[in-house]
Order: structure tokens, then sequence, then C-alpha cells
């Protein structure tokens, strides 16, 4: 259902939901983990009264690689897990985190558990978000924060094409509390053209990554104004100069600790600002602060992430005010949450830290209007669309040789669809890498994607034909788990495996592998049904009418292509 004009939010779960969709979000898939399962539940539950569809996924990698497919196709995707599911996914994210231009919104809704609540560890993943892919990472913790964050995120997504993640805890995904929701305006036309009619190949390797980066710097700092802008200050004024404004110490809370924590130091009258985002850094309201204070105090939970990236800010800017992390104020544990007992020490040892005459409380404030994304964004696609077609100019693919039976397969499994759009999703080995010439294929990420990129991508564009070409090297590796969800969703998929016998990527090592007969007989007792046949040069041979019979078909089904 369409959101109404400010329609009342109540909670957590209905706050994501109604953003979600709001934002452009139709198709949402998760693999189950607190605290996460909570908001993975309810949009089972009622995803179609918002109109978004769920659902589950064998593992996160398969999850985030159909969210990403759908999203190629069009449709906006979310992928949800838990913080230690990110380690399955984490491929997929380095991979599918840096490209841009995706024609739909795409989220990654990651649960952390800091204290571990019901997990085997706490991990942290804030420096994984901040190293290569440089996602932009938001933390909402409150019902308004997760109504107003949440489309930001998706407005940002859609803009730049490209995937940004919601990090929340259990005090997120838990909030009580009511948001006013204001209703959609008109429905802006998709700045990017979807898979296949672009007409090119997206992928990540060694060829595009450079570019990829350097794509992802500009967004970045188009985003920074906006970025600066996503902070909460008590008891001191950012347009106030350091002169004016003489403080001993400031807090500087990370966004996944929130509004209580910060509410619970303005109580003790000391100022700060409160983050938005957990990547990347607001430089410009820290280093104001900073340029006030002696000491500045890094609130966080976990690893000092946080902590060591205001140490390196400031150490650039020249700056010798003072870095005090938790430790410091006592608190020793390398895991836990920051709530109770534990953050009444840290607080108080921060009080007794600065002089009863320089403390400050005041109310929670922004230090300026948010820029508008459209006006920080403009003319983004048009600039993402011409730095892709200039790199195919200027590092062009490397195609097959006309000897190669798997010129000819590309060429026929393009051709499929008649008047059917046809999308072609391949796995990193040779064989992707050597599609991606003259639009082969359509997308090669990475191990383990193939499959559920078509699945997703058949989510968005039903009325298509979606094939996924996996090499046999890769199959076992990890497309494995990708064809069981399609055969348990009855996902609508064409499945060629280009069986070659050995790895080519790597001086062709025989990895350890079901021998090809007994891999057929699997995939057919877990209910895919299996053809086998041998490639040649000849599109008119029984593998070519073989694949145009298996087009006109329904359900997962696959053709097993001998390339010996």
């Amino acid at each position: 259902m369409d959101a109404k004009h400010d329609e009342a939010i109540e909670g957590a779960g209905e706050a994501f939901a109604a953003a979600l969709r709001a934002g452009g979000i139709e198709f949402a898939t998760a693999f189950p983990g607190s605290p996460t399962t909570s908001l993975a539940q309810r949009l089972e539950a009622d995803g179609a009264r918002w109109g978004v569809e769920f659902r589950w996924a064998i593992n996160e990698n398969v999850a985030l690689s159909q969210a990403f497919g759908a999203a190629m196709g069009g449709r906006g995707a979310a992928a949800l897990m838990k913080h230690v599911g990110v380690n399955v996914a984490a491929d997929a994210l380095h991979a599918m985190g840096v490209v841009h231009g995706l024609p739909a919104p795409l989220l990654l809704i990651e649960g952390a558990d800091a204290k571990p609540g019901s997990s085997q560890s706490a991990q942290d993943n804030r420096s994984l978000y901040a190293s290569s892919p440089q996602l932009l990472v938001i933390a909402p913790t409150t019902v308004a924060e997760i109504v107003e964050q949440v489309q930001a995120a998706c407005e940002i997504s859609r803009r730049a094409g490209m995937l940004v993640v919601v990090r929340g805890d259990a005090r997120c995904f838990a909030a009580k509390g009511r948001a006013a929701l204001a209703g959609p305006g008109a429905a802006a036309p998709p700045p990017y053209p979807a898979w296949p009619e672009r007409g090119r190949s997206l992928s990540t390797s060694a060829r595009t990554y450079g570019a990829h980066l350097e794509r992802r710097a500009e967004v970045l700092a188009r985003l920074t104004p906006w970025v600066d802008a996503q902070v909460r200050c008590w008891g001191w004024t950012p347009e106030a100069s350091a002169a004016e404004e003489s403080l001993h110490l400031g807090l500087v809370v990370a966004a996944h600790l929130g509004a209580p924590i910060a509410e619970a130091a303005r109580a003790r009258e000391l100022p700060g600002l409160r983050l938005g985002l957990e990547h990347p850094l607001p430089a410009a309201p820290i280093l104001a602060l900073a340029r006030r204070v002696r000491e500045l105090v890094v609130l966080e939970e976990c690893t000092p992430t946080l902590e060591l990236q205001v140490r390196a800010l400031l150490h650039r800017e020249g700056l010798d005010t003072r870095v005090v992390g938790r430790a410091e104020l006592g608190d020793r544990r390398p895991i836990g949450r920051l709530v109770g007992a534990p953050l009444d020490a840290v607080l108080d040892h921060a009080q007794r830290r600065c002089p009863p005459g320089l403390r400050r409380r005041g109310p929670e404030t922004r230090p300026g209007p948010s820029p508008e994304l459209a006006a920080a964004l403009d003319g983004l696609p048009a600039h993402i669309l011409d730095a892709e077609a200039q790199l195919d100019v200027d590092r062009p693919a490397s195609g097959f040789p006309d000897a190669d039976p798997r010129k000819a397969l590309f060429s026929v499994l393009r051709e499929l669809g008649g008047a059917r759009p046809v999308f072609i999703a391949t796995d990193p080995g040779i064989t992707g890498v050597l599609a991606l010439a003259d639009h082969g294929c359509d997308v090669k990420m990475h191990m383990g994607g193939a499959v559920a990129m078509a699945a997703g991508w058949s989510r968005a564009r039903p009325e298509g034909l979606a094939v996924c070409v996996l090499g046999d090297t890769n199959l076992p590796h990890s497309e494995w788990l990708g064809l069981l969800d399609a055969i348990d969703h009855g996902d609508d998929l064409l499945i060629v495996v280009a069986d070659n016998g050995a790895s080519e990527m790597t001086q062709n090592i025989v990895t350890p592998r079901l021998e090809a007969a007994r891999a057929r007989a699997s995939l057919e007792a877990a209910g895919l049904p299996c053809q086998l046949a041998r490639a040649s040069l000849d599109p008119s041979d029984a593998w070519a009418e073989n694949l145009r019979a298996l087009a006109e078909g329904a359900g997962p089904r696959l053709l097993w292509l001998d390339l010996s």
C-alpha cells in the first residue's frame, strides 16, 4: 500500500517497512539472525501490505546477490542479515559495494550485536565498510530517525546507483515511539537504464575496480555537506568561533549509541555531538568541536574504530586536542554494551575531567539545515554513465577467440528471448571474464553470485528470461547453495554449466568436485531437471536446440554443456 500524507508510524518494525516502501524498496530477502530477525519476520508477515515482497534466503551471500540482481532489473531491494552474516556476504559486499549506476535503490540492513547477546562473536564491521568498498553507513536509533534516514539512504542509493548500508542494533530494531511519514511525491523516473537494456556489462575486476573507487570518491565528496549535517550538537554552537566559545571537554558519540546515550551525557552537562552515520566521518563538525576543547572524549562500543578515525583526523589537521577513548575512562572491556552501570561509570569519569565552570547542557540541535540530496547529486547519473562508457573505450574487455565454442554459446543465449529481455549472469571464472566483451553477459561479480543475481533479476522482470552461466569449478565452490535456494523458491531460471574439467582461471588446477554425472544426479534429486549436451562452434547443433527448448520452459532448469 502507498504511504499516506503524514501517516502515523509506530515502532521500529513499522517505521522500517514504511520507510523502505516510501524509498522505493519493493523486494527484501534475509537470512535469520538476531537482531534483524524481528524486522525480517515483520516483512514476512506484513510486507504485502506495504508493497514489499519478502523471501528467506539460504544464506547471506545469496540474499545480497538476489537483492543486487533485483536492483539491476529496476526493482528496489534490501538484504537483511546480522553482523556475523556479513562474513558470508563479504565477497559479494566487496564486489557489489563499489559499483554505481544501479537503476533502483539497494540497501544492506545489518544487525550489530556488541554484547554479544545471541552471537558467537561481537564482530564490529565498521572498519570493513570503511575499507575498500568505502560504503555509506547510516545508523538510526529512534523511530523518527529510522523513517528519516532510511528514506535518505534510499534516495542516495537511487541517485548514485550504489549500495548503502543501514546498521542497527537491538536499540534500533526494538525502538518504540511514533513518527510521521509524509506521503510520496510524484514518482521520479529511474536515473539509470536497467539491464539488459543498458547494453553493456557490469563487473568488478582488475580492469574495473580502480575506476569504481574513483567514482566512489567523487560521490562521497559531493555528499560531504550532507554528511556533515547529519549530527546533533548540544552545549556548544558550531557557528561560533573557538575564541568565542572555549570549552575544556567535548564528547563525540558514535552513531550506533544514539539518542539515549547523548541524553545521559547532556544530563551531566557534558557538551558534545552525536553522529548520524558510521561512515564517512563528518569531519567539519568534529573539527569545529575539537578546536574548542582540550580533550575530545569518544564514546563507542566494541573496537575503537571511531576513536582511531578521530585521532587520524586531528593529526592530519595539526590539532593537539587530546583524544580520550572509552578505555581511558575506565571501561577496558573489549566487548559489551555501553548501558547501565558501565555507561554511568564512563560518563561520571568524563564529568570529573571537566571543571564545573566549563560544563554545558543545552538542547540537542542540528548545526544547520540538511542540504538537499537532489542538489548535491545533481548531474551525477549522466557523469556515471559517461564514465562507464569511457572505461569500455579506455580499457576494453578481452573476448572469446573465434575457435572457442563459448563464443557461440553466448551468442545463442542472447537471442533466446525473442521479444523478451534476456539477462545473463556469470561467475568470475574465465568464462565470465571473457563474456564481458561486447555485452556477452550482463554481469560478472563474485564467487557464488551468478545464480542468485539471475534469480533476483527474475523477480524484478518476470516477463524476461533469466540465465546464469556457471563454471564447473565455481559450481561446487559456491554456486551450489544458490541453486538449492532457486529450487526451493521455484525461480524461473535457465542455468548453464560450462564444463571444461578444470579451473581455467588458475592454471587448469582441478579442485575437488563431484564427477559430472554424479553432480547432475544430485541436482536432479534436489528437484532441478538437468540435460547434457556437447558444445560446438555451430549454433544449429543439438546443444543450441536444447537451449532453445529450455528457454520456453518454466522454473529452474539446467543444461550441462561439455566443453572438452
